[in-house]
């Protein structure tokens, strides 16, 4: 019975050792680890502000800045243009009339332009939502709690148009690979 056992153990090692070999050989890789799209990325500049910017606008291109390359070229190919906007809805209200709990919404229209001819590459809008609650020191809770809802619906556009763009990156050279 303990002789039994133990070979069922070998056995048991032996298929996961083999697993885990199977799994390393097969080269899975995360998608932004390869080079050319970390070099299409750098080759991305995102456009500016506009002069009175507001403070989600300032975020979501330092989070676009930040993610798409981490040393910029001094000569891109592509830029990055958007517009965002910012809307606020209520979601409930409490009996004195006085709304506790709010969604915040950033919209972002954006598309990329090759630099050089001036064509719009790729165009899409898209959007990223977070709730908050209304405390009972309603100031200082409302701007925190909005900036921080601002601070990750930026992350979250910013994440959402890498995996965009990154996709319309694949298609595109798939697309040049069969012609």
């Amino acid at each position: 019975m303990f002789k039994k056992k133990i070979k069922l153990l070998y056995k048991i090692n032996f298929i996961s050792i083999g697993l885990f070999l199977f799994i390393l050989s097969c080269n899975l890789r995360p998608l932004y680890e390869e080079s050319n799209f970390k070099n299409n990325l750098c080759d991305i500049k995102v456009s500016q502000t506009k002069p009175e910017s507001k403070h989600y606008e300032e975020l979501f291109k330092n989070e676009m800045e930040n993610s798409l390359c981490s040393y910029p070229k001094n000569s891109s190919k592509y830029l990055l243009q958007w517009d965002i906007t910012k809307s606020k809805e209520e979601l409930i209200g409490s009996d004195t009339n006085k709304t506790i709990r709010y969604q915040l919404k950033l919209s972002i229209e954006y598309k990329l332009v090759d630099i050089i001819n001036k064509k719009t590459l790729f165009k899409d809008s898209i959007y990223s939502s977070a709730e908050y609650n209304i405390l009972e020191d309603e100031m200082l809770s409302t701007i925190a709690s909005e900036q921080f809802n601002e601070a990750i619906s930026a992350r979250n556009l910013t994440n959402i148009i890498k995996n965009k763009i990154y996709l319309f990156m694949v298609n595109n050279e798939n697309s040049k690979q069969q012609n």
